[in-house]
C-alpha cells in the first residue's frame, strides 16, 4: 500500500496545499486517509528572548483532516514519533477534535525536542 501509517505526505489540494503531514490511517476500500498535518511550523529562538516570547514562538500549527488519496502526494519517509491510530477514531465533533490537536500537538513538541522526524519540522522547499 502507498499510503501505510506513518507515512509522512505532502498535501496537494485545498485549505494546506503544500503542508507537510502525517497519515494515521487508512481506508483502503474508499481511497481516504487520516492525516495529521502542521500548517504553522514553530519559529527560532534565541536566548535574549523572554519567556512570554519564546511560549508564543514554540507553537505548532496543526490539523487533522480526511483526505482523498489523489490529493496527496506520497514521500519516502516514515515517523519515528509515538502516535497509534487506534486513539484517533472519533474525532467528528469539535470538543474531541481540539482534545485531539491539544494531545498531538504534545506529541509533536516531544518530538521536535529529542529531534524524531526532522524531516517533518523544516520548511518544504521545492
Amino acid at each position: 500500500m502507498l499510503f501505510s501509517e506513518k507515512t509522512f505526505v505532502v498535501v496537494l489540494k485545498g485549505r494546506y496545499a503544500g503542508k507537510k503531514g502525517l497519515v494515521l490511517s487508512s481506508s483502503t476500500e474508499k481511497n481516504r486517509y487520516l492525516v495529521v498535518g502542521i500548517y504553522k511550523l514553530p519559529k527560532p529562538i534565541t536566548e535574549d528572548m523572554n519567556e512570554k516570547t519564546k511560549a508564543k514562538r514554540s507553537k505548532f500549527g496543526l490539523f487533522i483532516k480526511s483526505y482523498n488519496g489523489g490529493h496527496l502526494l506520497c514521500t519516502r519517509y516514515k515517523s519515528d514519533l509515538n502516535i497509534n491510530a487506534a486513539d484517533f477514531e472519533n474525532f467528528k465533533e469539535p470538543e474531541q477534535r481540539k482534545a485531539l490537536i491539544d494531545k498531538l500537538r504534545k506529541i509533536f513538541e516531544d518530538g521536535k525536542k529529542e529531534n524524531k522526524s526532522k524531516w517533518l519540522f523544516t520548511k518544504l522547499t521545492v
